[in-house]
């Protein structure tokens, strides 16, 4: 059996990296809905892809790829349980990038789902394929050039100026109903409390 490993870009901002690390894993049929149960294949724990890998562009579109052959379908010493397969992608630091995460800043990463070859006799070899897709993240960037903050300021100040009037008309009302206004003379001389 062989698979063809794939990786596609959609998008280029022109920051793509030359190369990328990915990881063929496998585990047993049997086990299918277990995440713990991967494991890398033998030999291709860590399978670099470079941009000189059989590259193909399709409008925004590159694709990496090569083939990896002589794959068990059979889990050995097994009544015919098969295997599974998935691929996934390592950051810097040989971490797996998790599915639906990041590569780098400008890139989703999006796999496969895992896939269970058909039982095959003698020498017959099917091949299959799996693909990580990093797709560049697109962002809408804010409209510029509006009216900015200035009529904001300028209808909140005036809001303050006749708060300001009608408490002080409502103060000087209130004194005059309580006779608390007093009047002053020329001379500086108190006047009558009205």
């Amino acid at each position: 059996m062989s698979i063809n490993v794939t990786k596609k870009w959609v998008g280029d901002n022109g920051e793509r990296p030359n190369m990328v690390v990915l990881q063929l894993q496998r585990r047993s049929e049997s086990d299918s809905g277990d995440e713990s149960k991967w494991e890398a294949v033998p030999g291709y724990s860590e399978i670099t892809l470079e941009s000189t890998d059989n590259p193909k562009t399709d409008g925004e579109t590159t694709t990496w790829s090569t083939t990896i052959s002589d794959l068990e379908v059979y889990v050995s010493g097994s009544n015919g349980t098969r295997y599974q397969y998935r691929l996934v992608e390592l950051d810097e630091d040989e971490n797996i990038i998790a599915k639906r995460g990041t590569f780098g800043k400008e890139y989703s990463v999006t796999y496969d789902d895992p896939l269970t070859p058909e039982g095959q006799s003698g020498t017959e070899s099917k091949t299959y394929g799996l693909t990580v897709q990093n797709k560049l993240r697109e962002y809408e960037l804010p409209e510029t050039g509006g009216t900015g903050t200035q009529p904001f300021g300028v209808a909140g100040a005036g809001l303050m100026v006749l708060s300001l009037i009608a408490l002080l008309h409502h103060l000087q009302y209130q004194w005059k109903r309580k006779g608390v206004y007093r009047c002053t003379t020329s001379n500086g001389k108190r006047g009558k409390e009205r």
